[in-house]
């Protein structure tokens, strides 16, 4: 909640907005996800979650983030591919 004044400064170009979504939040909101079971009911929570924080930063409706096709940030797609590095780095 404390970074809300960053999502909604229009000064900042919206790539920045995001990456710095993404190494904030999304990195402490998904700390361990290498061991957790993506079941579809833990994938819709995430995508859910996703959609309303994205949301407040493009300016979208949560339902136009949520919708595969038109969303900006996939974050289940993220945590697959880091679970895929780390992997990776194990083998």
């Amino acid at each position: 909640g404390k970074l809300r004044h960053l999502w909604t400064d229009k000064n900042l170009h919206l790539n920045l907005r995001m990456r710095l979504y993404k190494s904030s939040v999304c990195s402490i909101m998904v700390y361990g996800a290498e061991a957790w079971r993506l079941t579809e009911a833990v994938c819709r929570t995430l995508n859910g979650a996703n959609a309303s924080m994205v949301s407040v930063i493009t300016g979208q409706t949560q339902q136009q983030e949520a919708t595969a096709e038109s969303s900006t940030f996939k974050l289940v797609r993220w945590i697959r591919a880091r679970r895929l590095q780390w992997l990776g780095h194990i083998l």
